[in-house]
């Protein structure tokens, strides 16, 4: 990728990524100002829950896309593994779906019980959707790709709105979940039917290989979308205070946005990563990368942390909630471990894209294992504070054991 392509894919997913945290900024205004802390705290567990299950509803196949699609030049074999994957996404979200429907059946007394009845009907094409965008990454139409993912969030936005100006109850505001995911299908599917036609028909062993490496990739993407929800997740075990966790939620969505700015980045070398390691230069590809993308992610990241943090007082200000004001302690003390730890997280996939997607899933679940321990315990001692902290911290395991297996398996260091 030359320099005046790499800047304009990333000026193009940027842009996405600056709908992306206007749209949820707004999502949760709209909230806090219709509803209160409450709603917030109940749709917060909700959208925790919603990303996390939808990673075991994909089973770590769309993923796979991103390997092997940029392994061959075939566009047959190419719509074999998109077709094929589609199938497996189908199957593994419907049992999800099936299985934690009935395990919210009989949860009794949880406050966000209707709420994540409602949304999890969206998980069966929650899956469909990331196969189909991360094909859309896998061929390197990255402004496409960021175009859908803008349109997805402001779908998101606008219900959000016009649940919220109609006066659905709380609980009902979820169903934003399942109809996004129906209209943005609908685009997308239109897009592939015009646009790029998908040859090729699904594979018993494909379907086999991409099943190996999405179960073994599988743990990996379901604890990274853990370990940015662990301290949400653990604040509702451990705090009954649902307004507490509203207050908090609100805040960590600034934090989830920082670190969205290194994932961006993340999600453009991949394919790249996948492609050079197949042709056994990955050292050359992973040096080169390091050169071009010094500067964003190290000045860029000192410049966007010190925004957010100001843009969130501000905000507070704006919105007239002054007892939100208190987030941006956990702004500063999260964020700023994600811009120590930032270039570890933009090569977050290395071992992956590497062949080796069990050693990231080892990676990952020892990351979020220490995540989910220090919540539980300094969530006892020092409340949301301890919360935020024991996030940050989660940042720097990760660093340390990824910079151990990366040089232990590719023989370099990142």
């Amino acid at each position: 990728m030359t320099n005046g392509k790499l800047n304009k894919v990333l000026l193009w997913n940027y842009v996405s990524l600056g709908i992306m945290a206007v749209v949820g900024l707004l999502m949760n205004a709209l909230i806090v100002l219709y509803y209160d802390s409450d709603a917030l705290g109940v749709f917060s567990e909700t959208y925790a829950w919603y990303m996390i299950l939808s990673q075991i509803a994909v089973w770590g196949i769309h993923m796979a896309v991103v390997k092997y699609v940029p392994e061959t030049d075939c566009e047959k074999e190419r719509g074999t593994i998109v077709r094929t994957a589609v199938m497996i996404s189908i199957i593994t979200a419907l049992l999800v779906t099936v299985v934690s429907e009935t395990v919210l059946y009989f949860m009794d007394g949880v406050a966000w019980k209707r709420s994540m009845q409602i949304a999890f009907l969206g998980l069966m094409l929650l899956s469909v959707n990331k196969i189909l965008l991360n094909y859309l990454n896998a061929v390197d139409r990255m402004v496409t790709y960021a175009v859908f993912v803008s349109v997805r969030y402001l779908l998101l936005g606008l219900g959000i709105w016009f649940f919220s100006v109609i006066g659905v109850r709380p609980e009902w505001l979820a169903v934003v979940f399942p109809v996004t995911e129906i209209i943005v299908f609908l685009i997308t599917l239109g897009y592939f039917m015009l646009r790029i036609p998908v040859g090729g028909k699904t594979d018993r062993k494909v379907f086999r290989k991409l099943l190996y490496f999405g179960t073994k990739i599988l743990p990996s993407y379901m604890v990274l979308e853990l370990n940015t929800k662990v301290d949400v997740v653990c604040l509702g075990i451990l705090r009954s205070n649902v307004s507490q966790i509203g207050i908090y939620s609100f805040s960590i969505f600034f934090t989830e946005g920082f670190y969205m700015l290194y994932v961006t980045i993340r999600k453009m070398i991949n394919p790249g990563i996948a492609a050079a390691n197949n042709e056994k230069r990955l050292l050359e590809q992973i040096t080169e990368i390091k050169k071009r993308l010094h500067r964003y992610v190290t000045l860029g990241g000192g410049a966007a942390y010190v925004g957010i943090s100001i843009g969130y007082m501000i905000f507070c200000k704006l919105i007239q909630r002054p007892a939100y004001s208190v987030g941006v302690i956990y702004i500063l003390i999260i964020c700023l471990a994600i811009a120590i730890n930032g270039r570890y997280i933009v090569f977050g996939y290395l071992l992956a894209q590497a062949g080796y997607p069990l050693e990231e899933s080892i990676l990952n679940v020892l990351t979020v294992a220490g995540n989910f321990i220090l919540n539980l315990i300094l969530i006892k001692i020092f409340g949301t504070i301890g919360a935020a902290a024991a996030t940050a911290v989660s940042y720097f395991i990760f660093s340390f054991y990824m910079k151990i297996r990366v040089k232990e398996r590719v023989g370099f260091t990142v």
